[in-house]
C-alpha cells in the first residue's frame, strides 16, 4: 500500500496550491492587517512554533488553536465574532481560512500584521 502511495504521489508547489485557493475563493477571504472591530486573532501555528514566538495583539484576544485541531477546535469559538487566523507568512492561513468558508463558515479571514 505505502509503496503505491508512494509511486503514484505527486508535488504540488505551494504556490499552485495558493493560485487554486484564490481563484476558489477570489475575493471572499478577507485579508486583515490591522484589526478595527471586536475580531478574535486565532493563531494556527504549530505549539512549539506558538510558544517560542507568542503572538502578542494590543488589545485583542488571542485563541490558539494549532492548524491540525481546526477541525476538532472550531466549533469552540464565539459563532458571533468573526476570527482571523494567523500563521507565519499567511500561507496556512489562507488555505484553512478557504476550507473553513467552504464548510459554510462565514465568519473567518486572515490576520496579516
Amino acid at each position: 500500500v505505502l509503496e503505491n502511495a508512494v509511486n503514484s504521489a505527486r508535488v504540488v508547489s505551494i504556490q499552485n496550491v495558493m493560485d487554486d485557493v484564490e481563484k476558489q475563493y477570489q475575493g471572499e477571504i478577507p485579508v486583515v492587517r490591522m484589526p478595527v472591530g471586536d475580531e478574535v486573532i486565532v493563531d494556527i501555528r504549530h505549539p512549539d512554533e506558538a510558544e517560542r514566538k507568542p503572538l502578542k495583539v494590543s488589545g485583542r484576544p488571542v485563541v490558539r488553536i494549532p492548524f491540525f485541531r481546526l477541525e476538532s477546535g472550531w466549533p469552540e469559538v464565539e459563532k458571533d465574532k468573526t476570527h482571523l487566523l494567523y500563521c507565519g507568512k499567511g500561507v496556512m492561513s489562507r488555505i484553512h481560512a478557504s476550507q473553513l468558508l467552504g464548510r459554510g463558515y462565514e465568519n473567518v479571514g486572515v490576520y496579516l500584521p
